[in-house]
């Protein structure tokens, strides 16, 4: 519960994120170019995935779009582990949003 609460926390401070969702340690961020359309943002999600690796935070990308962040920690998952993931995905979030062109075309290259 508090590792969800945590990334939903993140989740209203972004607009990229369009929704977090999640069961006991299966988790979501759902990464969107506008959280209006619910356009996916695959870009996006494969820059944070390697911007949050870099901090020795493991995620994978999901989905049909590949814009879903899936999280899934292990069992000895602690309070401030989720506190730490919640700030790496914070701070790959906002790396994005200064570093990723405007223009992107929603397609990734092969």
């Amino acid at each position: 519960a508090h590792t969800l609460s945590r990334l939903r926390e993140v989740g209203d401070s972004r607009g990229a994120v369009g929704d977090v969702r999640g069961r006991g340690l299966l988790l979501g961020v759902e990464l969107v170019r506008d959280r209006g359309t619910r356009e996916p943002d695959p870009e996006l999600a494969a820059f944070a995935m390697g911007r949050m690796r870099a901090e020795r935070v493991l995620v994978s990308t999901d989905g049909p779009h590949r814009n879903v962040l899936k999280i899934k920690p292990p069992m000895c998952f602690s309070d401030e582990d989720a506190d730490a993931l919640a700030s790496a995905l914070d701070s790959a979030l906002a790396a994005g949003e200064r570093e990723l062109p405007a223009g992107r075309t929603g397609v990734l290259p092969p």
